[in-house]
């Protein structure tokens, strides 16, 4: 008899570390704007938000385990109230779509800062592809890409070596440009945020996952070497940019490093960016759009035109600037998201208390 598939430690930390790492958090930006600015406390942030990753991730999977629900609606909202687990649906679509529009401003800005070419085109060029993609009905070809983000990773590493082994560790002091984010004026609040967007972007990947873990054992060790992997990196990020305060005036602080440490490497680290970037950028693209079309657009006319729609808003919006929109949409969505991640621990807390009490 075929024994059922279960994931191992190892397994589960992959899945875990990959539910968060992206574009934002590999090119410098998304770190130093909740963390990176606050010099030494946003180590403290950084440290806090991982903690609270990790014990967030350790609940979702015992609530799936011990409730049997998949369904993020249902986990986050425990009352059988159709209209209340409508609302974490739409607030999700509405933050990937974001998320494309961030992408989208992520290709304009790296596109600028290695070929000098203006946003308005590289987005404009990178919407039309999106598009074209999205008509010819090719979403699987993200899967393709999921080696980009070990690429990034191990640059960062890199980097973050090559620097510590120059100039030794980097003073840690606050940086002024966190004052003119009023979304983030201290590090405790930060991390919170952090953790909130984060927490809820991952519920829907950690669901499915959790009926594959075998044991209390494995889920303890897979989520907490997850979340150190995360840690490690997002310290190798932070300490290569706090190396080289100059990078901090560019959209992409990482990319510039690694090319000012070889053009090649920068190449490299360039192209494995972009190819996060344009996946990130289609999967959330095809999502928001495909359930807007769903509720909304009646007829091929309708959902044409609702594509076109799409697209302006997403160029649009990329106009506003990959640094701003990162300093903008993800602690929105983190404030927002935070009333969903407390009605998780609260979820779990009255199924700890019955289960007592029974």
């Amino acid at each position: 008899m075929k024994r059922p598939y279960a994931l191992t430690t190892p397994r589960l930390a992959v899945t875990f570390a990959g539910c968060f790492l992206g574009a934002g958090y590999v090119s410098g930006q998304e770190l130093w704007h909740f963390f990176g600015s606050f010099g030494a406390a946003g180590l403290l942030g950084l440290l806090a938000a991982m903690l609270l990753l990790a014990m967030m991730g350790r609940v979702v999977l015992r609530l799936v385990r011990t409730t049997g629900e998949e369904d993020a609606d249902k986990l986050i909202v425990f009352w059988d109230s159709p209209a209340l687990r409508a609302i974490p649906g739409v607030v999700e679509i509405v933050f990937i779509f974001g998320t494309a529009v961030v992408m989208c401003a992520g290709v304009g800005a790296l596109a600028e800062q290695l070929f000098a070419v203006p946003p308005a085109v590289s987005c404009a060029v990178f919407t039309v592809l999106i598009a074209a993609l999205y008509l010819a009905g090719i979403r699987g070809m993200v899967d393709a890409f999921e080696i980009s983000v070990p690429v990034l990773v191990l640059c960062a590493a890199a980097l973050c070596a090559v620097s510590l082994v120059r100039s030794g560790l980097p003073p840690l002091a606050a940086h002024t440009s966190h004052e003119a984010n009023p979304l983030l004026t201290h590090w405790f609040t930060s991390a919170l945020v952090f953790a909130s967007y984060n927490v809820f972007e991952c519920v829907a990947i950690l669901a499915p996952v959790a009926k594959l873990v075998p044991d209390e054992k494995t889920a303890r060790r897979g989520v907490a070497l997850g979340a150190l992997a995360l840690l490690f990196i997002a310290l190798s990020v932070l300490f290569s940019i706090l190396s080289d305060p100059a990078s901090v005036e560019t959209e992409l602080p990482m990319l510039k490093m690694a090319a000012d440490l070889h053009p090649y490497l920068g190449y490299v680290y360039a192209a494995a960016l972009g190819l996060t970037l344009t996946s990130a950028a289609l999967s959330s693209f095809v999502t928001s759009v495909r359930f807007a079309a769903k509720k909304l657009a009646k007829g091929p006319r309708g959902r044409a035109c609702l594509l076109l729609l799409g697209a302006a808003a997403m160029y649009a919006g990329s106009l506003v600037g990959f640094n701003r929109l990162l300093g903008i949409v993800y602690p929105v969505y983190g404030y927002v998201t935070a009333v969903f991640v407390l009605l998780l621990a609260v979820h779990w807390v009255r199924i700890r208390r019955a289960a007592r009490s029974a």
